[in-house]
């Protein structure tokens, strides 16, 4: 920085000489390169790094930057306070369902990016969805039955919720649709629930039906799960 400092004459308003100032401010600008540590949220390591707390890093399945609290790994920006989040995926194949057996609806498949299509939190394998924190969480969920099996029985599409550390499993919303006559054409189900969850909690979906064999629900496209979750 550099200053020039005149002096002038006593002017109107002014007791005394006036003291002017001009500065020049000239930019410092530095690089900083810093890399973050990797992690996989569907795969992550333990929370707690030695030494740093939570830590902080970078998922490369969601190409986001995460936190861990401690406990769990969390994206940065989406914990606060009504944020939404939204994910979507489809049936990995077909699943036989035996009669009069309430069956998860497991193997679920994201089609596109992760970023978008799907939160930590959900066990595609198994089904399962378990909160890492206070939220709402929102399903729209799709069943098809899938044709040329029969054309017998009713077919029930449950949303069943599970809370921390009782291992039980109730059902918050169901639907029940007889099958369609003709057993050339799917039968179709929907169902929707908006549920308030806290940390630990779990939410699955599964099927039953009461046909007089085993029947299949069908996979692709014909199946889905998505919705949001606004965090509370």
């Amino acid at each position: 920085m550099s200053g020039v400092f005149p002096t002038r004459g006593q002017q109107p308003g002014f007791r005394g000489f006036g003291i002017e100032r001009s500065t020049r401010v000239r930019d410092l600008r530095s690089t900083n390169r810093h890399q973050l540590p990797e992690i996989r949220s569907s795969d992550p390591p333990p929370g707690q790094y030695p030494g740093q707390g939570g830590g902080i890093a970078y998922d490369l399945d969601t190409q986001r930057p995460y936190y861990s609290d401690g406990y769990v790994w969390l994206p940065i920006g989406a914990a606060a306070s009504g944020t939404v989040a939204s994910y979507g995926f489809i049936k990995d194949g077909t699943q036989s369902v035996p009669t009069g057996t309430e069956t998860p609806v497991t193997m679920w498949e994201i089609t596109s990016s992760d970023t978008y299509h799907t939160l930590p939190g959900w066990n595609l394998t198994t089904g399962v969805y378990t909160a890492s924190k206070s939220e709402v969480l929102t399903l729209e969920v799709n069943v098809a039955w899938a044709a040329g099996v029969s054309n017998l029985g009713d077919r029930t599409v449950r949303i069943q919720y599970m809370k921390f550390g009782v291992p039980t499993w109730h059902t918050i919303k169901e639907a029940s649709t007889q099958a369609d006559p003709d057993i050339n054409v799917e039968t179709t189900q929907e169902c929707q629930m908006h549920a308030k969850i806290d940390q630990g909690d779990a939410v699955r979906v599964v099927v039953e039906h009461d046909a007089p064999g085993a029947i299949t629900v069908a996979g692709g496209t014909h199946s889905s799960i998505s919705g949001f979750q606004m965090n509370i």
